[in-house]
């Protein structure tokens, strides 16, 4: 049973960007974007990229901020699936990010090709934890009993390689894409 002050959250966002050419070859898109939330306040979370472009070649360097509230049902829910329970936590705090990307992208009339590197540095991001099961839990079927945590601080680091032909105009073929993930948990909330 929820309380009615666990039922609904007052928020409201707002974002701006603009983009600017500096040279004939750089171009700037900066942006900001605003938001309220009703328990965690206001955020200002930024992004940046700056992109040189010569003759069919594209890099592109770019930052982002992120900040995201945990859903009500992170925070309050109790829900039941297959045999699994997810309890919220009311006090969860919410995730930030700061992501990194550089892309190089060379555009041909018959071909292209593409490689991003990147890392997204997460502090206090939001997952579902094993907590075990009860005597209880076990006679009523339930196999598995996860609650909802902040991990103090994580990291994905990736990269992904993508290559597609244009044998003529108007069809476009991936012939080959690669994508390597990984992510790791640096330190957690005791």
């Amino acid at each position: 049973v929820r309380s009615s002050a666990a039922s609904d959250v007052y928020k409201r966002q707002a974002y701006v960007q603009d983009e600017v050419k500096l040279l004939d070859a750089i171009s700037v898109v900066a942006g900001i974007r605003y938001a309220y939330n009703e328990k965690f306040k206001s955020q200002f979370t930024p992004k940046l990229s700056l992109m040189y472009q010569y003759s069919e070649l594209n890099v592109r360097a770019s930052y982002a901020a992120g900040f995201r509230s945990p859903t009500l049902q992170q925070m309050y829910a109790v829900s039941e699936s297959r045999g699994q329970i997810t309890v919220g936590d009311p006090g969860l705090d919410p995730e930030k990010s700061n992501f990194y990307n550089l892309n190089i992208e060379y555009n041909h009339r018959l071909f292209s090709i593409a490689a991003s590197i990147y890392q997204n540095d997460l502090k206090d991001k939001i997952e579902a934890e094993d907590i075990g099961t009860t005597p209880e839990d076990i006679e009523n079927g339930i196999t598995r009993r996860r609650q909802y945590r902040n991990i103090e601080k994580a990291r994905v680091k990736g990269f992904d390689i993508g290559f597609s032909v244009r044998p003529f105009t108007g069809f476009m073929f991936g012939a080959v894409s690669y994508t390597h993930l990984r992510a790791h948990e640096t330190s957690a909330h005791l």
